[in-house]
């Protein structure tokens, strides 16, 4: 009888020490998720707290509590996995590992984002040159790879002006949800594959509509499944993503060639009524071509919404 009773205090005793390491191995696998919410969110884009990430702004990469809680206060943060950083010598660098494979939402526009997110951390991290994203799960490209020189000549100014004070960076997260998409970034009026220069507005908000106007020029619609192009004007408005398209063809048939030609873009809600403001730059070389100024919300390129 002291036999078998010896033997179920060890069997005791084994359960317990199996329980015990369960409980370390689960405390352990939550302390390397550094807090972040649940794995796989039901929601992808979060959009960006300027208060929040304000309070992290770093001038060196290698100050390692705030630039992780710069990037936990990105979209996406809760897909993030490793971070590194690269402090020993120029170029200095931030590198973070993304998993979407679970992801339950649209990650199309993953690649979009991320560059944002870069952007924000080239104006909150002084001394950074390089941020890579390694994404999973996420369609191809899977690494996302930026450099200060890079992002910056598509800005028009230094990023880390925007981390001044709360209202520029402010300023900056308001330019971010609010884009111009454009193509060509050149364009000449002898080229016979577009009318003008489309623009194209997207918002990370509600609205319903946008409303183009320009000074010089006029603004254009085309239908490229029948070729045709509407008469021009210089104020439209369309539903939101709908592109438009800016000539310097006045109505009169009079080219406008001279400095800088402005588009101005306005929001609309549901009702009318303007929510944000933005102005597209279109410079005049002086010979044939007009070219769009780089700024913060301006994406030049093929990619239209």
């Amino acid at each position: 009888m002291i036999i078998k009773m010896e033997g179920f205090f060890n069997s005791r005793r084994n359960i317990a020490l199996v329980l015990c390491l369960l409980c370390l191995a689960v405390l352990g696998a939550a302390l390397l998720t550094d807090g972040l919410p649940g794995k796989y969110p039901a929601s992808g884009y979060t959009g960006y707290n300027a208060a929040a990430l304000y309070k992290y702004k770093t001038a060196y990469v290698g100050d390692n509590s705030k630039v992780v809680n710069l990037i936990n206060n990105l979209p996406y943060a809760e897909m993030r996995g490793e971070i590194s950083l690269q402090t020993e010598s120029p170029p200095y660098g931030v590198t973070v590992e993304y998993d979407f494979s679970y992801a339950d939402f649209d990650t199309r526009p993953v690649g979009s984002d991320l560059r944002d997110n870069a952007v924000v951390l080239f104006a909150l991290i002084d001394n950074v040159d390089v941020i890579a994203f390694n994404v999973r799960g996420a369609g191809e490209p899977s690494k996302h790879l930026y450099t200060r020189a890079e992002v910056q000549a598509n800005c028009g100014r230094d990023l880390r002006e925007y981390s001044k004070d709360i209202d520029a960076l402010k300023a900056l997260l308001n330019s971010i949800a609010f884009k111009l998409h454009t193509h060509p970034e050149k364009y000449a009026l002898v080229m016979s594959h577009t009318p003008g220069i489309r623009i194209a507005a997207e918002y990370r908000g509600k609205a319903a509509k946008a409303r183009y106007a320009t000074e010089n020029g006029l603004l254009l619609t085309w239908d490229i499944s029948t070729g045709e192009v509407s008469k021009g004007m210089s104020s439209i408005e369309l539903t939101l993503g709908t592109p438009v398209y800016w000539s310097p063809l006045g109505p009169d048939g009079h080219i406008f060639g001279d400095g800088t030609n402005p588009v101005t873009v306005t929001l609309l809600d549901g009702q009318g009524k303007s929510i944000d403001e933005k102005q597209l730059l279109i410079d005049y070389d002086g010979s044939s071509y007009y070219t769009v100024q780089p700024s913060v919300g301006i994406v030049i390129g093929e990619k239209t919404l």
